[in-house]
């Protein structure tokens, strides 16, 4: 329904859909999951899961393991390796680089994990 509201207004197509920016993702990952969830399905927007993006700042390392089932694609917006420069520039963050580097791995591995179980 999405793209033909596009194609018959001759909007330009969209190729692709990042979510970032205000309202990050990984602050409300269950609405974010389900916007994703309608993006996606063949009977409304029906955007592949390959050219959707759900970015995040990384409040939280469970923040990660929430948005990793999600549909799309997961971007983390570190802004900064250094802590402190990190800090500066995002001043919501509550935990160093190498804490939410270590869950984004965790929730990627663990997601992964429960894929190839599915198949």
């Amino acid at each position: 329904l999405g793209l033909r509201m596009v194609q018959s207004n001759k909007l330009p197509p969209l190729r692709s859909i990042v979510f970032m920016g205000m309202g990050d993702a990984g602050c409300n990952p269950k609405h974010a999951t389900e916007a994703a969830r309608c993006l996606t399905d063949p009977q409304r927007f029906g955007f592949s899961r390959h050219r959707l993006t759900l970015s995040t700042v990384g409040p939280t390392p469970a923040a990660f393991h929430a948005l990793a089932a999600a549909p799309g694609q997961l971007a983390w917006s570190l802004h900064a390796a250094d802590a402190d420069l990190r800090k500066r520039l995002v001043p919501t963050a509550c935990y160093e680089p190498e804490v939410l580097r270590d869950g984004l791995a965790e929730a990627v591995e663990a997601h992964r994990c429960e894929s190839s179980k599915d198949r």
